[in-house]
């Protein structure tokens, strides 16, 4: 049976979907995102909620179904009754937050492994009562060899250092049927570039595209992390037209795991090849209703045209959001852009 509410309304259960019942609601907001916590808000009738049994809807599980978004679900935190109108408002954490509130493991030993294969490690291996209800685990087995000291630090912030560390995401998936994926890999999302466009003036409301050097690096040190600092094997890595173009942008990487030069070159002109480019964020606003938001998730890569800018870019979604009020509805779309070309 499907779980999806459907409409606007939620669904409301104890974990792993028991006693699951829909509630009518109002003003829906609900953002998605890639390795980030997404949120969501929401009315619904007091009364409702109370005759159901529901006077602390804390700590349940809570789903929204949004017609083009999808669907979005996780854990209602905070549930304030406004007696005088009678309404309820709902504040949610998606389920990424599930791994808050858990500890890794105590070792005195430091492991190591690829980037992937620790967070395997930490996601089936932290002992705790509190139970995730993710129904399937998965990560890639590549990525960058790293070091890690496991002192019973929160999942949560463990996985995250653990992705930004490595050039590594991770998502955690609400399907139609109610199961939950939890996934770690180097790139989440697809390429919908040959399936969708978005166009200013057209199916985009608004379009903010700001190309910025924040960030990037066009110079590298880097420096292996098997040796004393003095002593360690170390190369310098120069993107020359990144430096002609935007100057010196210096940084000093330690690579892991590499005692000798060869891996940490080639890893370190990987990293040059991502951040010796101007990167460019864009923001993005469109009617909730586009038939175009049922084709992107977060992680996926559209097409997008800026009529104001001149330019075409493929455009990576990072963050989802949409609010619904009444009979109006406002999609927002957040992420990176590369300058596929400049319109003649």
């Amino acid at each position: 049976m499907s779980l999806g509410s459907g409409g606007m309304s939620v669904t409301i259960a104890d974990p792993n979907w028991r006693n699951a019942v829909s509630v009518p609601v109002s003003g829906p907001s609900a953002s998605w995102q890639v390795s980030t916590i997404g949120r969501f808000s929401g009315v619904i009738p007091a009364g409702r909620a109370h005759g159901l049994g529901f006077d602390d809807l804390k700590g349940k599980w809570i789903r929204y179904d949004d017609p083009y978004m999808g669907p979005w679900g996780g854990t209602i935190q905070r549930n304030q009754t406004d007696s005088g109108s009678g309404i309820m408002e709902l504040s949610a954490d998606s389920f990424h937050a599930r791994m808050r509130g858990i500890r890794t493991p105590i070792m005195s030993k430091t492991i190591s492994g690829a980037s992937g294969q620790l967070a395997l490690y930490v996601m089936t291996q932290s002992p705790t009562d509190k139970r995730l209800w993710f129904d399937s685990i998965a990560a890639s087995s590549d990525g960058a060899v790293q070091r890690l000291d496991l002192r019973g630090d929160d999942l949560y912030d463990v996985v995250s250092s653990l992705a930004s560390d490595s050039d590594h995401e991770f998502n955690v998936i609400l399907n139609d049927d109610g199961t939950i994926d939890w996934e770690f890999r180097r790139r989440i999302g697809s390429d919908n570039t040959g399936s969708v466009i978005l166009s200013e003036g057209w199916n985009v409301m608004s379009c903010q595209v700001s190309p910025s050097i924040d960030g990037m690096v066009n110079d590298i040190l880097a420096v292996s992390n098997e040796q004393d600092w003095i002593t360690a094997p170390r190369r310098r890595i120069i993107d020359p037209d990144s430096v002609i173009a935007y100057e010196h942008q210096s940084e000093i990487r330690q690579y892991l795991g590499n005692a000798g030069t060869g891996s940490m070159v080639t890893r370190a002109k990987r990293d040059l090849e991502i951040n010796g480019i101007a990167a460019i964020p864009a923001t993005v606003s469109m009617p909730g209703n586009r038939v175009e938001l049922r084709s992107i998730r977060e992680g996926d890569t559209v097409r997008l045209w800026s009529n104001r800018q001149n330019a075409r870019y493929f455009f990576r979604v990072i963050s989802r959001s949409i609010e619904r009020s009444g009979g109006n509805a406002v999609a927002k779309l957040a992420g990176d852009c590369i300058l596929e070309e400049t319109m003649p």
